[in-house]
C-alpha cells in the first residue's frame, strides 16, 4: 500500500507541475553528492519514525 502511495503521489506530481519537476532534477544534479546523501539519510529516518509513530498510535500503545 504505501508503495501504491508513493506512486500515486509521484505520478500528480509529474502530472501537475511536469516543468517543475525537470528543473528541480537539474538542480539535484548540480548539487553535492554527500548533501543529497543526507537529504536521502534524513529522509528515510523521517519515514521510519513516521511509520512507526503511526503504527503504535493505531495499536493504542501510544
Amino acid at each position: 500500500m504505501g508503495i501504491g502511495f508513493a506512486l500515486v503521489f509521484e505520478g500528480v506530481l509529474w502530472g501537475l507541475f511536469p516543468s517543475a519537476i525537470i528543473r528541480a532534477v537539474k538542480a539535484m544534479s548540480d548539487t553535492d553528492e554527500k548533501i543529497l546523501r543526507y537529504g536521502g539519510v534524513a529522509s528515510v529516518a523521517i519515514g521510519v519514525a513516521l511509520i512507526w509513530y503511526i503504527q503504535h498510535l493505531r495499536a493504542g500503545s501510544l
